[in-house]
């Protein structure tokens, strides 16, 4: 992610006229959401992750404390 956003930086330092500009805001901004979008999808699956080990250890202890 980091190495796309340095290339999009590059890109727009190399560019000089205002619309090819124009062009690379908008294609920043862009790439931006589309990052903002994984980000937010690896955070869910993370928390989606953790919900689940905490489920299943809570039902190992339950089964644990029904045998003794």
């Amino acid at each position: 992610m980091m190495m796309m956003m340095m290339m999009m930086m590059m890109m727009m330092m190399m560019t000089k006229t205002k619309k090819k500009k124009m062009m690379m805001m908008m294609m920043m901004m862009m790439m931006m959401m589309i990052m903002m979008m994984m980000m937010m999808m690896m955070m869910m699956m993370m928390v989606v992750v953790v919900v689940a080990a905490v489920v299943m250890v809570v039902l190992i202890v339950m089964l644990v404390m029904i045998m003794f």
